[in-house]
């Protein structure tokens, strides 16, 4: 355990990954995520984890919610290019679906392409668009998209979501995909920070 000051010289703020959805209570998720927003808008990146807080079987469900690390398969596992992709924020925390977004800095997704991170592309033209796409298993409730730019909600997507008509089936995996101009999306400064949700 490395605690402020000492001989490393640690700082309060020297941390990596700050937990912004742990458990089900909704109200303590928003607390969590305006206390994360608050960091980033104050320029202090640092990775959003979704954390299983499970104290007591009786009050909160084991696992849920839960990260999903990008970049790694589990039969490729090494511990240290494991922590590095959690502290870049190579990670999507879930509740149930899975959001990909992709940022293409010049428009053009057969280009390279950014996806999660706390780590800026290092040049962002004006057609730079966000591609994102939902997929949750069908027992899994979609009911809207929600993109937030510099903490503010930048679009809220409610059409456009399909629901499997059999929840216990195996179709309908994809639930919903759209692209967006990051202008249309309201960034109009070289610096801003996405977050998807649905």
């Amino acid at each position: 355990v490395h605690r402020p000051g000492g001989a490393q010289g640690l700082r309060n703020g020297d941390f990596d990954t700050i937990e912004t959805m742990q458990g089900t209570d909704l109200r303590e998720n928003l607390r969590h995520r305006q206390g994360w927003h608050g960091l980033l808008n104050a320029g202090h990146l640092r990775a959003g984890t979704a954390d299983s807080d499970t104290h007591s079987l009786a009050v909160e469900p084991m696992g849920f919610p839960r990260n999903v690390v990008l970049g790694m398969r589990r039969e490729q596992y090494v511990p240290q290019t494991f922590n590095a992709l959690v502290r870049e924020g190579s990670m999507v925390g879930t509740t149930g679906a899975f959001i990909e977004a992709r940022l293409a800095p010049d428009g053009d997704f057969t280009a390279t392409t950014f996806g999660p991170s706390v780590r800026p592309p290092r040049a962002t033209r004006a057609g730079a668009r966000l591609r994102v796409s939902v997929r949750a298993a069908p027992w899994v409730l979609v009911e809207e998209v929600r993109i937030f730019v510099n903490g503010r909600l930048a679009r809220a997507i409610t059409e456009g979501i399909s629901s499997p008509a059999d929840p216990l089936g195996e179709a309908g995996l994809e639930r919903y995909a759209g692209e967006f101009s990051l202008a249309d999306l309201g960034v109009t400064t070289a610096d801003a920070w996405i977050i998807v949700e649905a």
